[in-house]
């Protein structure tokens, strides 16, 4: 955990990345912390986990895009949901 920590650090301080997305992916939501003791992370515990990093400036040349993915962040999705957002992606 500490090695992706500090990777995600360096990663939103490197302006050279500015083109990159990171996707985080788990076979789980967070198992510790007060966010786990609420019926939502109860819940977020047993379901797969899914962050996606998005690089500055994407707000700002693809708006509706990040729009999307702001209503779409606490929605159930599935595979094909996550599927079909990365070939829209690698489309941008």
């Amino acid at each position: 955990d500490s090695g992706l920590a500090q990777f995600l650090k360096e990663f939103v301080l490197e302006t050279s990345k500015q083109n990159t997305i990171v996707i985080i992916m788990g076979d789980h939501g967070p198992r510790y912390g007060a966010y786990r003791q609420t019926l939502t992370g109860k819940l977020e515990e047993r379901l797969p986990a899914l962050w996606m990093i998005f690089p500055k400036d994407f707000t700002n040349k693809h708006p509706e895009y990040y729009q999307n993915l702001i209503v779409n962040r606490r929605r159930l999705v599935t595979a094909f949901d996550i599927h079909n957002t990365l070939i829209n992606i690698l489309k941008i």
